[in-house]
């Protein structure tokens, strides 16, 4: 399935893969100079769920609403992930407003996270779904 980004996101992401619902965003993390890392809540129990792992992350964007008390965690509907292919390629960046030339890279996946008061969005090398 080809992901056509010419669309509203909220049809284009249709096309990508469901690898969470329902959770709490808790923390995010910078690790090392081009990894960031997402910690999870249960949204039943509260208790740690699950980390997401970004390496070599190229570009991040993110719309945050937030209000002054307002802390974390935040409730995120969809997590959403694919792995880009030839024209999506160049289609993600520049829908992301990446100013550079593309990295090389073996792989490139897009990864979407939205709810009400949060959407982020980053092309990164590899993803790794962690327990905690």
């Amino acid at each position: 399935m080809v992901i056509d980004f010419k669309l509203k996101p909220y049809e284009w992401q249709k096309k990508m893969d469901i690898i969470m619902q329902n959770v709490n965003l808790n923390q995010v993390k910078t690790m090392g100079t081009f990894a960031m890392a997402f910690e999870f809540r249960n949204s039943y129990d509260g208790n740690h769920y699950k980390k997401i792992v970004c390496n070599s992350v190229w570009k991040l964007s993110s719309d945050m609403c937030f209000s002054t008390g307002d802390e974390f965690p935040f409730f995120i509907c969809d997590i959403r992930v694919a792995k880009l292919e030839n024209a999506e390629i160049e289609a993600a960046f520049k829908m992301l407003n990446y100013g550079l030339s593309i990295p090389h890279s073996k792989e490139y996946y897009l990864l979407c996270m939205d709810s009400g008061d949060i959407s982020i969005s980053l092309i990164c090398e590899k993803i790794e779904v962690l327990d905690m």
